[in-house]
């Protein structure tokens, strides 16, 4: 059906349809003719501050996107891709009645291959499309312009937004082609971008535009779109982050526990290291490293952050300020500070969709700089010094970040980073919610232990965990290489009980990790703060 109706010569459409154009009839057809032309839309730009900046739009052209060539009846007579230019030639005939049809979607087959659309959320998920009016071909070449225009009428969207699905499709696309450049045969798995102008940062029913925030979710990223409230169509940073985090999910592997963040906070490492590097990766695939989000009235307000900058409050290995500007120091060409490398984007991609993926630690910044130091060996005291300048240690790193020192000042539940264990041992671990922020205590420093543990014997093991003083709710969630063996899908281990958790496995010989914690202190809840736990792993 028909979404909105943009120009008297452009619709946008959420769905295929024919538009009130039937009126227009062609004739016989005739000599062999052409029709091409260029496909653009408006890309509102930001000011430095990270708002909008409707004085100052730039056309750019639709590239990689599917065009067709559509008679009255509804049937695709020709298509095509457009260029890296936004061109585009179908083929037809003179005295046809046809129209122009622009698919807000970018797919290749063979190799390299990559399958990205834009759909409405709020409508079925039906596919974004912009289409001309029907139009009798009256020559043998003909020229046939499709523009996207934003809609912005001065102080409001007072016409349809029909470059916003065109917008987002840029960008992905965009970060696609990163990606290809470093790997020519890379099979990208498809990816749907759901937007509406109904989206809001609301929680509840996706099918109703109630998102939450601009997020990935399993091949899918939600997207921002209320108009005054927080629109993310041209916030390109945004969009590119959450690819990235379609290609840790889908290419590489993401052991993130997900949950809120922003920049100084101490949050377990897991999520530093996922956050970190979608903010890098939004720096590296744009070649810009301010990124920008907008927000508020008119979409005048928002935020700015240079990706790239070396002073990081409470850096360190669980700030995603310190992984993001890490990162992106390895990749850019830029020399600052403790940086003199360019590594480029080559040797990043080998270590996320190689080693890292394959890791037996969870993955953070220990195992990621790990694997790039064995597999660049000549870079290693360049990449240490880049990594050093974010208070971790580098030189002796593995990746459970053993010679790590940093206890982001709290010397009870942040260092070591892994407890080592065997079958037998009764480590002591504590947790504790001391960096919770407003009462968000899910994914930070220091509620969710970790342990390493080996497995010389295969067979039946029985896991216990105990609190000290019989108090708070215990949990133990074991896995192997990002698998979750006990309790998936729940968000209070495998009982509720008060004091302890027990439960058995059957495990082969290797190794394992474990996220211990006190289900207090990631509840997000009053209630929890420090509380230890003697841990076993008996065989039966």
């Amino acid at each position: 059906a028909v979404a909105w109706l943009a120009a008297i010569t452009v619709a946008l459409l959420a769905g295929c349809s024919n538009s009130n154009d039937d009126e227009v009839v062609g004739g016989p057809a005739g000599d062999p003719a052409i029709i091409s032309g260029t496909i653009t839309y408006d890309s509102v730009t930001h000011s430095q501050q990270g708002n909008l900046d409707y004085n100052s739009i730039v056309s750019k052209p639709v590239r990689g996107a599917t065009v067709q060539l559509v008679d009255n009846g509804g049937s695709v007579l020709d298509v095509t891709q457009s260029d890296d230019n936004g061109n585009y030639q179908l083929d037809t005939n003179v005295n046809l009645a046809v129209r122009v049809r622009v698919l807000a979607e970018a797919n290749q087959t063979g190799s390299p291959a990559w399958d990205i659309s834009v759909v409405d959320n709020t409508n079925s998920g039906a596919l974004y499309s912009m289409q001309g009016a029907v139009a009798v071909v009256a020559a043998t070449a003909e020229t046939r312009d499709l523009h996207a225009s934003s809609g912005w009428g001065g102080s409001s969207y007072s016409g349809t937004r029909v470059s916003a699905p065109f917008a987002i499709l840029d960008n992905a696309y965009t970060a696609a082609q990163l990606v290809v450049a470093v790997d020519n045969t890379v099979q990208l798995p498809p990816l749907t971008l759901n937007w509406s102008r109904n989206n809001v940062p609301t929680p509840g029913d996706v099918s109703v535009g109630q998102i939450t925030t601009s997020y990935y979710s399993n091949g899918n990223i939600y997207i921002l779109g209320a108009e005054n409230v927080d629109t993310d169509e041209f916030d390109a940073h945004v969009v590119v982050h959450e690819w990235g985090h379609y290609f840790e999910d889908r290419l590489a592997r993401a052991d993130s526990i997900g949950g809120s963040h922003s920049g100084g906070q101490r949050l377990d490492p897991r999520v530093a290291f996922g956050e970190g590097w979608g903010n890098a990766w939004s720096a590296m695939a744009l070649d810009d490293p301010l990124y920008r989000d907008s927000l508020g009235n008119q979409q005048g307000s928002g935020f700015a952050i240079d990706i790239e900058a070396n002073a990081q409050t409470n850096a360190g290995w669980y700030n995603e300020g310190s992984v993001q500007s890490i990162l992106y120091d390895l990749f850019d060409a830029n020399d600052d500070g403790n940086d003199n490398l360019t590594m480029g984007f080559a040797p990043i991609y080998q270590v996320l969709t190689g080693e890292q993926s394959n890791t037996e630690a969870f993955t953070t910044l220990f195992s990621f700089i790990y694997y790039l130091r064995q597999e660049n060996v000549a870079d290693q005291a360049a990449i240490d010094a880049i990594v050093s300048g974010q208070n971790t240690v580098s030189s002796s790193i593995d990746i459970y970040g053993s010679s790590e020192t940093n206890n982001a000042g709290n010397a009870t539940t942040v260092l070591p980073i892994y407890t080592a264990m065997v079958p037998g041992a009764t480590p002591q671990l504590c947790s504790n919610n001391s960096f919770a922020v407003s009462g968000d205590e899910y994914n930070k420093l220091g509620a969710r232990r970790y342990i390493a543990l080996t497995i010389s014997q295969a067979g039946a093991y029985n896991f216990s965990m105990v609190s000290t003083n019989n108090s708070g709710d215990p949990d133990l969630y074991v896995y192997r290489r990002g698998v979750r063996l006990n309790c998936d899908g729940t968000s209070d281990g495998c009982s509720s009980g008060v004091g302890s958790e027990s439960f058995s496995l059957s495990l082969a010989a290797g190794e394992y990790v474990i996220d211990a914690h006190d289900y207090l202190n990631v509840d997000s809840e009053a209630g929890g703060g420090l509380n230890c736990f003697n841990i076993s792993v008996t065989p039966l």
